[in-house]
Parts: structure tokens; C-alpha cells; sequence
């Protein structure tokens, strides 16, 4: 490699390190671990943070989530049958597996392997979390069958496009980026790309995208909203219902006693009054109890947040 090549990959990695450290301390992120591949060669990888709540240190034998870094690895396996033969990339997915099928015969029988591949087949997201954690042989074939009664969202290209991961390639450039850490947290999430869907980029995800940008000098992606001003909303909600609350709290006696002036007093009233206090402060639990009851997005941050 020229001396100028070096320098300039030298400077590149001092950027990618810098972004990454800044990242991390904003979004709060314990710990990661980056790798960056150019061509055949590893040609960046660094530990950031801690591994556990024991303080040890991210090693190379650290273990994280797979989560979607299974999609571009089976991708890989479906390729390498390709260039066997043994799959044909735009012959129907029913030709290998007669028996998948979503809503609608017609949409069944039109689905391909490349649409699968290329996340363009219109299956939507499941937020069957049992179907997540489940490792039993047949889990695979479950899943698959789950999606008997799939609605399909329709494009061009037969879905629209619905990709997570935290690997992102250049096949011109011949560069790969692949970030793990060991956290998901709710605000992170929300913190997307403008335009995605509740789970896409993440901030993980996002990181990934911008470091790939960096290393091939293309322009940065939108980050979204930002988890510092949504981190910062969402203190100033707490706030505001603290305020509320202790502004509530303190009135209530001298309101008390100014309507036993007039007679209009009683210990109902009163009740009551506290009463109220006390729902305006519960208000944003009751919220978060809801979606953590009822809302099956909200339900895979909560499982991804626990095994984080």
C-alpha cells in the first residue's frame, strides 16, 4: 500500500474512532465493538466500553446478539447454492418450499427467492416474540408457517424493501462495516432514519451506515430526530409532571381551606382533588405499561432491551 493510501486510511479511521467514541458517550452505549473488512483484508477492528455490568472490558471473544447479521449470512449460504445451481434466484420460493404460502394463493405462488434475498417480497414484520426466542428444531418451519395469513405490502418489485441489520457493504468499493453492542434501548429505536418504521435503524444500525459512509467518502446518512433531543423531551415530560404534581400537591390544602370559607368544603373534595394529583403523575406509567402490554413493537424493544 502507498504511504499515501496509509495516510489517507489512517485519517479515515481517526474520524470513524472519533464518531464512534462521541456516539457512544450521547447515546449512552456501554459497549461495542467495530470491524471494518476492505476487500480481503480486516482493516479496522477496536473494542470500545464495557462487556457487563462487572465492568470487564469488550475483548474479541466478547459475545452480542446476532439479531439480523443472520440475514446477510443466509443470503451468503443462498448465494453459494446459486452458483451450485441448486437455486435458481428468480424461480418461485414454492418450487422449494411447496408449502409456503401467505395471504392469497396468488401472492403465494409469486413470491421469489430473490425478492426474500433482497427483502422486496412484501412480508411485513413479526412481532411474534415467541417465534424470536424460540430454538427448537422446528422453529424455522414455524416461523415460515406463521406467515400463512401475511398480508403482503405491494411495490413494483413485489414488497417494499424491509431490511435491518448492523453490516452494511459497498460491493463497488469492496467495503463491509459491521458494528455490535450490548444495548437496545427504547429511545434509540425512535431515534430512525426519517421515513422508517418503528425497528429500523437503530441507532447501532445507523452508526453502521455512517461509518461505511465515511470510509468510502460518501455523503453521511440522515440520523433522524436524534436520541439527544428525544433523551431531552423525554426529561422534560418527567419534569413538567414532577412540577405538576408538587404545584398540585401544594395547593390543595390552601384551596381547601379557601372553599371551607364559603362552605363548599368536604373531605370528597379533597379526595379528589389528590385524586387528580395523582393521575396527572401516573399518567406517563400508565402509558408505558399499555404499550408494554398491548403494542407488539413495543414489546421486541422490551425482549431486546432485557437480553441486552
Amino acid at each position: 500500500m502507498a504511504n499515501g493510501d496509509m495516510e489517507l486510511q489512517a485519517t479515515e479511521f481517526r474520524a470513524v474512532d472519533a464518531y464512534v467514541t462521541g456516539k457512544m458517550r450521547s447515546t449512552r452505549i456501554p459497549g461495542l465493538a467495530v470491524a471494518i473488512v476492505r476487500g480481503d483484508s480486516v482493516v479496522f477492528m477496536k473494542r470500545y466500553g464495557r462487556a457487563d455490568p462487572s465492568g470487564r472490558p469488550v475483548t474479541l471473544e466478547t459475545p452480542f446478539m446476532i439479531g439480523s447479521i443472520t440475514k446477510p449470512f443466509t443470503a451468503l449460504a443462498v448465494m453459494q447454492l446459486v452458483e451450485g445451481g441448486r437455486i435458481e434466484l428468480d424461480a418461485p420460493v414454492r418450487r422449494y418450499i411447496p408449502w409456503f404460502r401467505v395471504a392469497g394463493a396468488e401472492a403465494s405462488e409469486r413470491i421469489t427467492v430473490r425478492q426474500l434475498l433482497t427483502m422486496t417480497s412484501g412480508l411485513p414484520q413479526s412481532y411474534e416474540t415467541q417465534l424470536w426466542t424460540a430454538d427448537d428444531s422446528d422453529a424455522i418451519e414455524r416461523t415460515v408457517r406463521h406467515m400463512a395469513t401475511a398480508e403482503l405490502s405491494q411495490n413494483r418489485d413485489g414488497g417494499t424493501a424491509n431490511f435491518q441489520s448492523a453490516i452494511f457493504f459497498d460491493p463497488d468499493a469492496r467495503v463491509g462495516v459491521y458494528i455490535a453492542a450490548n444495548v437496545v434501548n427504547a429511545l434509540d429505536t425512535f431515534s430512525s432514519p426519517h421515513g422508517a418504521s418503528p425497528l429500523d435503524g437503530t441507532t447501532v444500525r445507523a452508526m453502521a451506515h455512517v461509518v461505511l459512509n465515511m470510509v468510502t467518502n460518501q455523503p453521511l446518512p440522515d440520523e433522524g430526530r436524534g436520541h439527544e433531543r428525544l433523551t431531552l423531551a423525554f426529561n422534560l415530560v418527567i419534569l413538567i409532571l414532577t412540577a405538576a404534581l408538587i404545584a398540585l400537591l401544594w395547593r390543595t390544602p390552601r384551596r381547601y381551606v379557601q372553599l371551607q370559607r364559603y362552605g363548599a368544603a368536604s373531605p370528597s373534595s379533597l379526595a379528589r382533588r389528590g385524586g387528580l394529583a395523582a393521575a396527572a403523575y401516573l399518567a406517563l406509567p400508565a402509558v408505558v405499561a399499555y404499550l408494554a402490554c398491548c403494542v407488539a413493537p413495543w414489546q421486541v424493544i422490551a425482549m431486546f432491551q432485557s437480553r441486552s
